[in-house]
């Protein structure tokens, strides 16, 4: 059954789906690679309003490689730890480095500090475009879930 969803409402969901995307901090990253074969890698990543995620990566990682001779098709778990997850799935693009804003790429650098520091010219950076955000919340019953899907254009 279709639940439709007056714009306020969809507002306050989407801050309820920011707020707990900028509380994380990690992400488990699904790619495809060579052959249809997926691929799921953990990252830091930041989140801005609009709920596009940006992340950095190595230019010699599976991810990057994938994304780029590929599929920029993705699919992520968030909040694996707790009984609130987040289901994303979403289109990835590459952001040329001068084109990172740079207090983007200071968010960047301040959460990453726990697995790499970006430093010029060795990580990539990809932002990814929303399609489908769902949050479901698994300590009640049933569980409740909330979910968004927006469009990449």
């Amino acid at each position: 059954m279709q639940d439709f969803h007056s714009d306020l409402q969809v507002g306050a969901l989407k801050k309820k789906m920011y707020d707990f995307l900028d509380f994380h901090s990690l992400l488990v990253l699904s790619t495809v690679g060579e052959g249809e074969i997926p691929e799921s890698a953990i990252l830091e990543y930041v989140v801005e309003e609009d709920l596009s995620i940006y992340f950095a990566t190595s230019r010699d990682s599976r991810k990057a490689r994938n994304l780029l001779h590929h599929n920029t098709n993705i699919a992520a778990v968030i909040g694996f730890y707790e009984e609130k997850t987040m289901q994303y799935e979403g289109q990835a693009q590459l952001v040329p480095e001068k084109a990172l804003p740079e207090q983007l790429k200071e968010r960047l650098m301040t959460r990453g500090k726990r697995s790499h520091k970006p430093s010029e010219g060795e990580f990539m950076y990809f932002k990814v475009n929303p399609r489908f955000v769902r949050l479901t919340d698994v300590s009640v019953s049933p569980w409740n879930i909330e979910e968004v899907r927006l469009s990449t254009d």
